[in-house]
């Protein structure tokens, strides 16, 4: 007797979709899509949080660099403040409008002091450091979470200056770097350790 499979075809059904081109290259382009939105999701976020603040470690040590070659020319630091073409520049915009233009005369506090040739920049600010965050016109240093740093000129400018709305992390306010200057940024991927050129005080 001839057997039959219920009028069925003899043939194997795969549970899993043939793997055509288009579904690798369909898949290729999920996975890279997920990569580039790691980032911003939760899960993903804190194995980067690591390396964005040792990046926002290492361009604080630039600034710090470019601040004491600055100091070394003008025999002060950037001032934390100053009037530009009738505009009030303040922390880190001050701070970018010092280290990123090139001067052949000291163009504050020390108006004595100048130079046979113009000095500076002392720090290349490219578009990944560097964002009008207020709109006011003015580039300000930011950090890669584009958060302006907060710079204060403790030694030479001890009046104070203005926030960008960061908490200040020094405790009671006050001023760590006396000789010279405080600078921090908020730190976005843990806003409860800003990062700074002195200890904070979840660092001790």
């Amino acid at each position: 007797m001839e057997q039959t499979n219920g009028g069925f075809d003899d043939q194997r059904v795969s549970v899993f979709p043939k793997m055509t081109a288009e579904r690798v290259l369909l898949g290729i382009m999920g996975l890279m899509l997920l990569m580039i939105a790691a980032p911003e999701i939760p899960f993903f976020s804190p194995r980067r949080t690591p390396a964005r603040e040792s990046s926002t470690r290492a361009f604080m040590k630039s600034i710090e660099t470019a601040c004491a070659a600055y100091e070394f020319d003008f025999g002060c630091y950037p001032p934390d403040q100053v009037t530009v073409n009738g505009k009030v520049l303040q922390s880190s915009e001050a701070l970018a409008y010092f280290l990123a233009t090139p001067f052949r005369q000291s163009p504050a506090m020390l108006k004595d002091v100048r130079a046979t040739v113009d000095v500076g920049p002392y720090l290349e600010i490219t578009t990944r450091h560097g964002l009008d965050v207020d709109g006011d016109g003015a580039i300000e240093i930011v950090d890669v979470y584009k958060e302006p740093f907060e710079y204060d000129n403790i030694r030479d400018d001890p009046n104070g200056f203005t926030f960008y709305g960061a908490k200040d992390p020094r405790q009671d306010k006050k001023p760590r770097n006396k000789d010279s200057f405080d600078i921090f940024t908020p730190n976005s991927s843990n806003p409860g350790r800003p990062l700074a050129n002195f200890k904070c005080d979840w660092e001790k």
